[in-house]
């Protein structure tokens, strides 16, 4: 599995490049943790550019609360973002 974030400071610290942040040492335990019941696990930096479907639907969910999910079809607002990251020219 693949994780890709826009936060160099964080894949610095999951790597053991940086020194792990206080108020946010749980969480890279806890993240560290899950990584190896999971298996293979790279975290990886990516341009935010690169992370614009990802930044989408974190924003909506932190924006809206509560669980979201979707089977086949995604949300009409992020289709664009979506076809975009394939380069497929068509718009909604």
């Amino acid at each position: 599995m693949m994780v890709e974030t826009d936060c160099k400071q964080l894949v610095a610290m999951l790597h053991g490049h940086m020194k792990t942040d206080t108020t946010i040492d749980g969480i890279i335990h806890d993240i560290k943790v899950l990584a190896s019941h999971v298996g293979q696990v790279s975290f990886t930096f990516v341009n935010r550019r690169c992370n614009a479907a990802a930044h989408l639907v974190a924003a909506h969910v932190s924006r809206m609360g509560g669980k979201f999910n979707w089977d086949q079809l995604w949300p009409e607002w992020l289709f664009d973002t979506l076809a975009a990251d394939v380069n497929i020219p068509i718009r909604l």
